[in-house]
C-alpha cells in the first residue's frame, strides 16, 4: 500500500508541474504578443501613416523577426499581435503594465565590487530579484488574460462584440469549450 501512496503522490506532483509549465508557457506567450502588439501601436502612433506603416515596417520587422527567432511572426501574426493589444488594452491597468517592463540595473553599478565572485553574486541576485518580479507579474498578468494566445487568436476573428464577450466570459472552461466548437465548426465548414 506504501508503494501505491507513493505512486498518486509522484503522480499528482508530476501532473501539477505539467499544469504549471503550460500554464507559464501560455501566459508568457500571452505576455509577450499583448507587450509585441503594445510596441507596434506605440510606434505606429509617432505619425506614420497606417497604409504606410502596416507595408512597410510590419514587412521588414516579420523578415527580421523570423530570420531571428523562426516561425510565429508573420505580418498575419504582428497584426493580430497589434490587434489584440488594441482590442484588450482597457483589460489590464497601467500599473500592471509598468511593473511589466522588467528593469535591469546598469553593469556600470557591478564596476564598485572588486572581487569577480562579489560581482558573480550581484550578478544572481539580480537574476533572482528579476524573476521573482517576473512571476508576480506574470501571475497578475494570467489573472487578466487566463486564456491562451490560440484562444485570443480565434477571439480576434469575431466581429460581433457581444459574442466575443460571451466566449470571454469569465467562466474559462466553458468559454475554451465553446471556442473550439466554434474553432472547429469553422474549419470543417
Amino acid at each position: 500500500m506504501k508503494e501505491e501512496k507513493l505512486f498518486g503522490d509522484i503522480k499528482q506532483l508530476i501532473e501539477q508541474a505539467n499544469n504549471f509549465v503550460v500554464q507559464n508557457v501560455n501566459t508568457t506567450l500571452v505576455f509577450t504578443n499583448y507587450h509585441i502588439g503594445k510596441m507596434i501601436v506605440e510606434d505606429e502612433q509617432q505619425g506614420k501613416e497606417r497604409a504606410v506603416y502596416a507595408e512597410k515596417t510590419l514587412k521588414n520587422l516579420s523578415k527580421r523577426l523570423t530570420k531571428e527567432f523562426g516561425s510565429g511572426y508573420s505580418e498575419d501574426n504582428l497584426n493580430r499581435m497589434r490587434n489584440f493589444y488594441l482590442l484588450f488594452n482597457t483589460r489590464i491597468s497601467a500599473t500592471v503594465l509598468r511593473k511589466s517592463e522588467i528593469v535591469q540595473a546598469p553593469s556600470a553599478q557591478l564596476e564598485k565590487y572588486a572581487t569577480v565572485s562579489r560581482k558573480s553574486e550581484v550578478i544572481q541576485n539580480k537574476k533572482d530579484a528579476q524573476l521573482a518580479k517576473w512571476q508576480a507579474v506574470s501571475a497578475k498578468f494570467h489573472f487578466h488574460f487566463p486564456l491562451s494566445w490560440s484562444h485570443y487568436s480565434f477571439l480576434l476573428r469575431i466581429e460581433n462584440e457581444d459574442e466575443r464577450n460571451f466566449l470571454d466570459a469569465k467562466d474559462h472552461s466553458l468559454a475554451k469549450h465553446f471556442i473550439t466548437v466554434k474553432a472547429w465548426a469553422m474549419t470543417a465548414g
